[in-house]
This record gives structure tokens, C-alpha cells and sequence, in this order.
């Protein structure tokens, strides 16, 4: 009995090898086929990482003091990005400041910014808002609404904005509210609905007594609150 199986084993070598031959390399070849992790993400996440504390705490004090020191804030930006000139944080925080200063140059370093971040996953979605009154596309929509919650419902404003429906941007409102009531460019986005679906009511209600509040929040913004919204490029700097 046990020759008989031995026979059967060596008449069969060939197979056997073949089979040992495919469990050794299966995990191999697999490998070999999967998907390579994604380039675009992986240089983002080099791009966006500090090399030393020293830069980290300079983009977080200028990322602070962007409102209430903004002459201390492009003072320590400047420094972050001499420290770390290729840093993405360091690049957004000098687009920030000046887009809040009005500065000409805005349009082509936010322009090299977009072609940068073409492909990232979170800066690249930063860098779709860097143009006016912004709108998501809707291959972007559910990636937005998960990395920036408030920056997709400020897209979804717009849009709705846009389409003179007046109802829906009032939901989008309160859904902003329900997320984070400390957004201050809420009472912005309350005035700029009230200005066009001209719902001004009482004179203590109205768009242009809305935005007066506006502006004297956000000259009071805390420092904390301004580095929390680091993402949105015109935070307390919107117009009607």
C-alpha cells in the first residue's frame, strides 16, 4: 500500500511541484499586482508634514494671529516658509494672509498653489476654494463633505445661492448652525440670504445690521478660532 503511494506521488512530481511552486509565489505575484499606493497622496503627505517643531509652532502662532496680530502672523509665516519653503501648511497660511491684505500677488501664487496640489486629497480640495463664492463639483461632493464638513455646506450655500433657492440655503443654515455654532461667516452667510431673498423685516434684523455684527465678531475673533477655520480662505473676510 504505502509503495503504491509513493508511486502515485512520484508519477505525479510534476504536478505537485507545479502546485508547491504557485502556493510559494501566489503571495508574491499578488503583490506584484496589487494597486501601488497612490504617488499624489504620498507626496502630499510628505509636503504637508513639519521637519521640526520650531516651523510647526511658527505656522500655528501665524495661523492664530492671522485676524487680531496680522502683522506678527506674515512675520512668523515668512519665517515657517524660510525654515520650510515646500511646506503645504506654510504655502496656505501665506495665501490666507494675502488674500486677507488684498494683495495682487494672491492670484498667481493661489494659481502655482492649484497646479501644485492637483491631485491631493486635502489640499487639493483647499485649493478648489481659493476662486470667489467657490462651488463643488459633484465628483468632489462626498470627499468634501467628509474631510471639510463647513466648506461643503458653504459650497452647497452657494449653489443654492446661485439657483435663487432661497428654502434650501435656509437649511443649509442650520445645518452649519448644528455643526459648529462658533463658525463666525454664519452671520455672513444669514445677511447675504436675508440681502437676496429680501426678507429684512425689522431694522435690528437687517442684511447690512447682519453684516455690521459680522465685521465686529470676527475683529474679536480668538486666536484659537482662527487657526481652527485655517481651512477656509475667506474666513471673516467676505463682502455682500
Amino acid at each position: 500500500m504505502q509503495k503504491h503511494l509513493i508511486r502515485k506521488l512520484l508519477s505525479n512530481s510534476k504536478a505537485t511541484l507545479l502546485c508547491v511552486a504557485f502556493f510559494i509565489f501566489m503571495p508574491a505575484l499578488t503583490l506584484l499586482s496589487a494597486p501601488v499606493k497612490n504617488e499624489s497622496q504620498q507626496q502630499e503627505n510628505i509636503l504637508s508634514s513639519f521637519l521640526n517643531q520650531k516651523s510647526q509652532d511658527l505656522y500655528e502662532s501665524s495661523a492664530s494671529q492671522l485676524i487680531q496680530k496680522n502683522r506678527a502672523s506674515e512675520k512668523n509665516m515668512l519665517a515657517c516658509l524660510e525654515l520650510e519653503p515646500e511646506n503645504l501648511f506654510c504655502k496656505w497660511q501665506q495665501l490666507r494672509i494675502l488674500n486677507y491684505k488684498n494683495d495682487p500677488s494672491f492670484v498667481t501664487l493661489s494659481d502655482a498653489f492649484t497646479k501644485e496640489t492637483e491631485g491631493f486629497s486635502e489640499f487639493g480640495l483647499l485649493a478648489m476654494t481659493l476662486k470667489s463664492n467657490f462651488i463643488f463639483k459633484d465628483v468632489f461632493l462626498e470627499k468634501s463633505q467628509k474631510m471639510f464638513p463647513i466648506l461643503f455646506n458653504v459650497s452647497e450655500f452657494q449653489r443654492a445661492i446661485a439657483a435663487q433657492n432661497y428654502s434650501l440655503a435656509k437649511e443649509i443654515l442650520q445645518t452649519v448652525l448644528k455643526l459648529d455654532a462658533e463658525y463666525p461667516d454664519l452671520i455672513y452667510m444669514r445677511s447675504k440670504l436675508m440681502l437676496l431673498s429680501q426678507e429684512e423685516s425689522s431694522a435690528d434684523q437687517n442684511s447690512a445690521v447682519l453684516f455690521a455684527n459680522y465685521r465686529k465678531i470676527c475683529a474679536a475673533l480668538r486666536p484659537e478660532l482662527t487657526r481652527k477655520y485655517y481651512y477656509d480662505i475667506d474666513l471673516c473676510h467676505r463682502s455682500l
